[in-house]
């Protein structure tokens, strides 16, 4: 069995079962085994270093290693700049404005006013204040005669990161309105949630940097990756990014509760459930429809502060329509029902699927 690497992301796509899943019964398996080795032959698929505990060969293609090649490349020519983002006198002036900020956030900050590099890192796991710092960086650059811009892959992100002060559109809006002329100016572009960005997107907008922009790419790569193919946040920290980081979790106040999401930070999940159920935070219930009339009634409680995650589309129904019933009868959602039909994407169609008309 052949394997691809679904940009680098570490989840591998059986390549011969795609091909005759496209080829719609009109492919047999030797012509997809055939077509392959003959794609393999001209280069346009490349082997990678085996990866322990997988048996199948894997690989990944051409034109993903030229892209990902030339993002480092486009980080490294700019790693021998003249001049730090903001000067010292600018950079002890904001961060004097700002005494509520802790330790880990002051440091970061420090960093990257005083990093001369073109493209730089800010890494933090949910709840390490990353909106309080960006708002300094925001203002500190500002103040230097930066033109301070967001950018970030998802609507809510960009929603986001617009909290920290900062003019922020999704990165694929960006990116659809073409080169950006070069005026001269001086402009600081900060990429949110880098780590979702794929090595395509990422590529593109590197290419279109101009002389006198910075970069600030803001991500975590332990927390989310991209669901296109890349990972170029983490590729470029590896490829050796000056990344500022931020390690101090400052939104959970709970001494206990903030032990665990900090265990969870630093990826010792088994450890974290382990002290959320020492805390009698873990509630277990065998019986299924328990279950469901218990998340449905935690959800009633508190329904501006809770988030309901199942693994299964029929699970998500059968808890939403409870989650419906109870607050209806709680009175937060009114009894009267209007049934209107939905269009919904077919699941069982990927992205690249939709493209392909011959798949409808």
């Amino acid at each position: 069995m052949f394997t691809a690497v679904n940009a680098a992301t570490g989840r591998m796509v059986p390549i011969l079962q795609s091909m005759l899943d496209r080829g719609m019964g009109q492919l047999t398996y030797g012509e997809a085994r055939q077509e392959f080795s003959q794609r393999v032959t001209s280069g346009e698929f490349c082997a990678i270093s085996q990866r322990e505990g997988r048996a199948a060969s894997q690989y990944t293609t051409a034109e993903m290693v030229r892209m990902e090649k030339a993002i480092i490349a486009g980080m490294e020519q700019g790693n021998h700049g003249d001049f730090m983002l903001v000067s010292p006198q600018v950079r002890i002036w904001t961060e004097d404005r700002h005494p509520e900020l802790n330790a880990s956030q002051l440091r970061a900050v420090d960093e990257i006013f005083l990093a001369r590099e073109k493209i730089v890192g800010l890494e933090g796991v949910a709840g390490t204040g990353k909106t309080a710092a960006l708002s300094v960086i925001r203002e500190g650059a500002k103040s230097a005669g930066y033109h301070v811009e967001g950018f970030a892959p998802t609507s809510r992100a960009a929603q986001k990161l617009s909290e920290a002060g900062i003019k922020t559109s999704t990165l694929q809006q960006y990116l659809a309105y073409g080169t950006r002329p070069d005026a001269g100016e001086k402009r600081l572009y900060v990429l949110d949630e880098s780590s979702l960005a794929s090595t395509r997107q990422m590529h593109e907008f590197i290419q279109r940097l101009h002389a006198n922009d910075r970069v600030l790419l803001v991500g975590d790569t332990r927390q989310h990756e991209s669901v296109e193919a890349g990972r170029p946040f983490a590729q470029l920290q590896e490829a050796g990014m000056k990344t500022a980081k931020l390690d101090e979790i400052v939104r959970q106040r709970d001494p206990e509760l903030k032990y665990a999401v900090e265990q969870l930070a630093r990826g010792e999940v088994r450890q974290a459930v382990a002290s959320l159920d020492d805390q009698g935070r873990v509630h277990e219930h065998t019986n299924r429809e328990e279950r469901i009339a218990a998340i449905a009634k935690e959800y009633a409680r508190s329904p501006q502060s809770t988030l309901v995650v199942s693994p299964d589309n029929r699970s998500r129904s059968e808890i939403n329509q409870r989650i419906h019933s109870e607050m209806q009868s709680r009175g937060l959602v009114n009894r009267e029902e209007h049934t209107i039909r939905t269009l919904v994407p077919r699941q069982e169609m990927t992205g690249a699927d939709r493209t392909w008309a011959r798949q409808y």
